[in-house]
């Protein structure tokens, strides 16, 4: 899969479409990550498919206890620009080239992993997504939150394929809200660990308070 890539206007663009703005995705990418860290009591491996901009990545290797990164991404071109561009390198930290990741492009083996994350705000296969997943993992994946039916197709179509979904939300000036489903085949809302200090946003507040929906938001 070729796509055009490029940062221009301090975002990353993709197809045309902005996926993150320099300035801010770090409030995505804490919250598409740690809430289903938090939820493993042990350590864990991560899959993250279509994460080739190394933002998520970069959060997992600030984790205790992630001992293996692997990252799906079909578009090598977005690797390219991960692992040349200063101002990407810059935010993801060089994490595409640290030796605790494994970058796969295109076919993915077929391994489960304690933690997979769809790095990407676009419809995708999502039980393709769900056969890596652990028994007593967890996967989360992002859109966003408006319009609301694309939301809620998100959940439905996760609904289909784990037991326990459950939806919150991060607020961005450069996107608005962004949508989030944390999902499992075992309950995946008992937190063991709470956010690391290292955080930027994310606390122990704040993560509990995304899951909360007001009266004309819930889905």
């Amino acid at each position: 899969m070729t796509q055009r890539v490029e940062i221009k206007n301090d975002a990353l663009w993709i197809d045309g479409r902005p996926k993150l703005h320099l300035a801010d995705e770090y409030r995505i990418y804490e919250s598409l990550v740690i809430p289903a860290w938090c939820s493993r009591p042990v350590k864990a491996t991560a899959l993250v498919i279509r994460g080739g901009d190394g933002c998520a990545a970069r959060e997992l290797l600030a984790l205790p206890g992630v001992e293996e990164i692997a990252i799906l991404e079909p578009d090598e071109a977005l690797v390219g620009v991960a692992t040349s561009h200063p101002d990407l390198i810059e935010v993801n930290r060089g994490s595409v080239r640290n030796p605790k990741v494994q970058v796969m492009i295109g076919a993915v083996h077929e391994i489960e992993y304690d933690l997979v994350y769809l790095d990407d705000d676009r419809p995708a296969n999502y039980a393709f997504a769900a056969r890596h997943v652990k028994h007593e993992g967890a996967l989360v994946a992002r859109m966003p939150l408006r319009p609301l039916a694309g939301f809620v197709a998100l959940r439905d179509a996760l609904q289909n394929l784990f037991r326990y979904v459950n939806a919150y939300k991060c607020w961005t000036a450069s996107l608005g809200w962004t949508g989030f489903v944390l999902c499992g085949r075992m309950p995946v809302m008992r937190f063991f660990n709470a956010p690391p200090s290292s955080t930027r946003y994310l606390d122990d507040v704040t993560m509990k308070t995304q899951f909360h929906f007001a009266k004309d938001e819930r889905v």
